[in-house]
């Protein structure tokens, strides 16, 4: 477009008035409140709806509106090179965030994705570890695995119930070969996650340290139950828990200085 054809347009764009109409190079008469797009020098086509100004004005004003919010701008009017009315529809004012994909799956039509899926089972598995400085287990680590359907992991939130379960060495007649020797209860939330589908819990022992005595034999099983509100409980267990760490060499060394673990007499 020629640099006599903006002055030309910017000569009439001074005809807007409070409310009033404008007709600008051979396009329908253009009024206040409709909605436009403004063709700049500069290559620019900002879009939003006209707004009324007086005679002597030196802009021209648009005002869009995205998330709640009102947005007005101004042009100078010599930059102002062609106006063109456009459907309301064109100017959205609230863009729509494109859906996420499906977790651990193909991309899918934002019409079929349907968002996380169900749980519908839990895995666990657990051993004995050490949190603080000195080398003794303070208790076990837990790692859980809720699962949705074809085994795809879900961040599943809700409350876990532990309980360990000992077998002892030689038990007396009055004593019970199996023995629950800790319960525990853990909340879940989405930040407790680590990864997709993945969360550590850790269980301090209780009353019952197994790694101070052979009285216990060395594996033990925990069980989990996860219960999600809304959906039910999902039951798990991990029947090899190593209790302690066996060592011939550790075992002789408890027996002359009265740990397994400290060096120190």
């Amino acid at each position: 477009m020629s640099h006599s054809r903006c002055q030309y347009l910017t000569l009439h764009l001074g005809a807007i008035l409070l409310g009033g109409l404008f007709a600008l190079c051979g396009t329908d008469s253009v009024e206040a409140g409709e909605y436009v797009k403004l063709l700049l020098i500069d290559g620019r086509t900002p879009v939003g709806q006209l707004v009324p100004q007086e005679p002597d004005s030196e802009f021209v004003v648009l005002q869009s509106s995205a998330n709640n919010i009102a947005l007005v701008s101004r042009f100078p009017r010599h930059t102002v090179c062609d106006v063109q009315v456009i459907d309301p529809l064109y100017v959205d004012p609230a863009p729509r965030k494109p859906l996420p994909p499906a977790p651990h799956g193909p991309s899918v039509a934002p019409s079929e994705y349907r968002g996380p899926e169900p749980i519908q089972s839990l895995k666990i598995r657990a051993g004995f570890d050490s949190w603080d400085r000195d080398a003794q287990p303070d208790g076990l680590a837990v790692e859980i695995f809720p699962q949705a359907a074809r085994r795809v992991p879900v961040d599943a939130e809700g409350t876990v119930t532990f309980e360990l379960f000992a077998e002892r060495q030689h038990p007396l007649p009055h004593e019970e070969r199996f023995e629950s020797i800790g319960r525990w209860s853990v909340e879940l939330s989405s930040e407790d996650y680590i990864r997709p589908g993945v969360v550590v819990v850790e269980l301090p022992w209780r009353n019952i340290e197994p790694y101070e005595n052979n009285e216990w034999k060395p594996l033990g099983m925990l069980t989990a139950r996860l219960f999600v509100a809304g959906v039910g409980t999902f039951d798990a267990s991990d029947a090899n828990v190593p209790l302690r760490q066996w060592s011939r060499f550790r075992d002789d060394l408890g027996l002359h200085r009265g740990s397994r673990y400290e060096l120190e007499p």
